[in-house]
């Protein structure tokens, strides 16, 4: 419960998903419900993840609801009355955190990106500081090489 809103972005959700097939071992329907709903959920991680932001933003809610499954069998076999809004809104994640954690992913992938070889880094100069000393220094550089050029 305290990491549905962040799933997977968490060690200590993924940690707490592996543990429910130690902490709900018993013979119950209960708790075969839980297993059941855990191995479908489990099913559903090792699904490729369709290309395309519609079909993956789908994909995302399909994760929810079977998270939201999970956890309402759960909460049955632990006594607890939640219901589906509770289990599926009712964490709270912030935005900056979000924002941050998709940074930290991007920079990485970029990263190994440019390590890797796959992208060059980009070398274009935009701009060169200009004086008037460089630029006579440029003009007296261009007069000396047109001199040589011309055999004086």
């Amino acid at each position: 419960m305290a990491t549905r809103a962040i799933r997977a972005g968490s060690n200590e959700h993924v940690q707490a998903l592996n543990l429910i097939e130690v902490f709900f071992n018993g013979k119950s329907a209960k708790e075969k419900a839980v297993r059941d709903a855990w191995l479908i959920y489990l099913d559903f991680f090792n699904q490729h993840v369709p290309v395309g932001e519609d079909n993956a933003r789908a994909h995302n809610e399909k994760g929810v609801d079977f998270l939201v499954t999970l956890l309402e069998a759960i909460a049955k076999t632990l006594g607890y009355d939640f219901n589906k809004v509770q289990l599926k809104r009712g964490g709270y994640y912030p935005r900056g955190h979000a924002e941050e954690k998709s940074a930290h992913a991007a920079i990485r992938d970029n990263l190994v990106r440019v390590l890797t070889g796959v992208q060059p880094v980009n070398m274009a100069v935009v701009s060169l500081p200009v004086s008037e000393e460089s630029l006579k220094n440029q003009k007296l550089l261009q007069e000396a090489l047109l001199k040589t050029l011309s055999g004086d």
